[in-house]
């Protein structure tokens, strides 16, 4: 339905109940209160959906609202409500974040954490907050274990490079890395060059 020169998402219940049938006059300052009014319990009830998954961000409930096609103002409305009842906590987001990407497989280095959590739209103070108890000398030890079987197997220049590279793209420090690479490949055969 288009309306005051924008357009409105109305479901046929919503339709009925106004008296809006095709090609009828309508107000068009009721039909976008009515039209908002379909759209908030709506909107919170994807909200509920959303936020069941996993742990999410205000900008990322944001664009997810949006996509789906709610109008600006229910979106704000519903996001302000998701906040206010802690649906949504950036900070508890970053810290949940930072503990799952700091150890494993592949875990990331200050650096890195801060450029994700900017991403996913977390400020600068939650980011710090979440950030203020991870060091990277703290992770070393676990460094040179997964350097050493990522690129041990590999000869001289090329896995020193290697391995430099993955923990740089990792957001780790240059002195970390140097650090880590050297007990992890050239301590490993006698410092010599493999």
């Amino acid at each position: 339905m288009e309306a005051d020169g924008g357009e409105w998402l109305l479901p046929s219940r919503a339709a009925g109940r106004l008296g809006v049938a095709e090609g009828a006059e309508v107000d068009a300052d009721r039909l976008r209160e009515a039209a908002l009014e379909e759209q908030e319990p709506a909107a919170r009830k994807d909200t509920g959906r959303y936020l069941g998954r996993a742990e999410h961000t205000a900008d990322q409930l944001r664009g997810y609202l949006r996509r789906r096609g709610y109008h600006r103002s229910v979106v704000e409305e519903t996001v302000d409500w998701a906040l206010r009842l802690g649906y949504v906590d950036d900070l508890r987001y970053a810290r949940a974040y930072v503990r799952a990407h700091r150890g494993g497989r592949s875990p990331m280095g200050v650096r890195r954490l801060r450029m994700e959590l900017r991403r996913r739209g977390v400020g600068d103070a939650d980011a710090e907050a979440a950030l203020s108890d991870s060091e990277d000398g703290g992770m070393e030890e676990e460094l040179v274990r997964s350097v050493r079987k990522r690129y041990g197997s590999l000869q001289g220049k090329k896995a020193r490079r290697r391995a430099l590279g993955y923990l740089s793209r990792r957001g780790f420090s240059y002195g970390l890395s140097r650090r880590v690479v050297h007990r992890a490949l050239d301590e490993e055969e006698g410092g010599g060059d493999r």
